[in-house]
């Protein structure tokens, strides 16, 4: 997919997504999960973040004069490693979450484009980063359409810190959490009974490279991968993420053609290629209802990511919980 000039490249990657196909879906109160078929890349060329740290290759920590957006990366390993937009670290003088989903090279040290996910903290809790959770799709979408206008006119992936916040204190609020530092991170401990009880009841989908959530049977978001096992991979932080979104909405049937027209949406959005920040070429999307971004690398489509976007987009959800909490929901 990796091909000059960028229109060859977007074009190859939405022949890619065109010729994904969906499954059966599985539901859980309001949230649904529809798995989805596509032709599979290349054996993985790269190690996802929590694997190369446990192997001890790598560290994440803040920068030597630390700042909110920018953390050091240092891949000490032969292979690439792999950070999904929208991931949580945990540690440092604060929590944040990538900005986007980058392959970091092997053998160097390397600035991680973040947003902080826990505002009223700014000293050590430990020198280091750990793995935390995968952020809920109304923030990963709202993050990602704000980095899309960063990256086309500053040529960086940033956001907008203070909307970040805001919709993190919004969403306690929705889900009845509390956290004194305000870290989304508490949003998940606190409901952690029903973000399990999701990891249990919708387990991953067997050779499934990604799946489309549905919330009150519409779909709100898409998660795709190059490979099966890098979906079963994420798949618990993924679920987890996707099942904190569903706490408000309709119960209702799932809509597979909702899930099929979020796939095809990208088809007639504008496109537009970038070089990553990272290895590898980013398509950024946006238009026709949908904010999303594809990550390429060595002919491959390692993340691709979707949400739906909506006329009235503050806010977003569904419920397992309180299914009594109605709202309009459409596609």
């Amino acid at each position: 997919m990796e091909q000059s000039p960028p229109e060859a490249v977007v074009t190859s990657f939405l022949a890619w997504l065109s010729s994904a196909s969906l499954g059966p879906p599985r539901t859980l109160g309001t949230l649904s999960v529809v798995p989805v078929h596509a032709p599979e890349g290349a054996p993985a060329r790269y190690r996802p973040f929590d694997a190369a740290l446990a192997a001890g290759s790598v560290t994440i920590t803040e920068k030597p004069q630390a700042t909110v957006p920018t953390l050091l990366i240092e891949n000490r390993g032969d292979l690439p490693i792999l950070l999904l937009d929208g991931e949580e670290v945990v540690g440092g003088r604060q929590n944040r979450v990538l900005n986007t989903s980058l392959i970091v090279p092997p053998k160097t040290a390397f600035d991680l484009p973040v947003s902080c996910v826990e505002h009223g903290r700014w000293h050590e809790s430990r020198p280091d980063f750990a793995p935390g959770e995968t952020m809920y799709p109304a923030l990963r979408m709202m993050k990602m359409a704000q980095v899309r206008e960063s990256v086309e006119f500053r040529g960086t992936p940033m956001s907008d810190q203070g909307a970040v916040w805001e919709e993190i204190a919004a969403r306690h609020r929705q889900v009845g959490s509390h956290s004194a530092t305000g870290a989304v991170r508490d949003a998940y401990i606190q409901n952690e009974r029903l973000l399990r009880n999701a990891e249990q009841e919708l387990p991953c989908p067997a050779s499934a490279v990604g799946v489309v959530a549905l919330v009150g049977g519409r779909a709100l978001s898409a998660d795709l991968f190059d490979l099966p096992e890098t979906l079963a991979h994420y798949w618990r932080r993924l679920v987890r993420s996707y099942a904190l979104e569903a706490m408000e909405g309709n119960l209702a049937e799932p809509d597979l053609a909702s899930a099929e027209r979020l796939l095809r949406r990208p088809g007639r959005a504008e496109c537009r290629a970038f070089a990553s920040a990272g290895l590898g070429t980013d398509v950024r999307i946006r238009g026709n209802g949908v904010v999303g971004t594809g990550l390429l690398f060595e002919g491959s489509a390692v993340h691709t990511a979707l949400f739906r976007e909506r006329g009235d987009q503050r806010r977003q959800g569904g419920s397992i919980r309180r299914p009594s909490a109605r709202r309009s929901y459409r596609d």
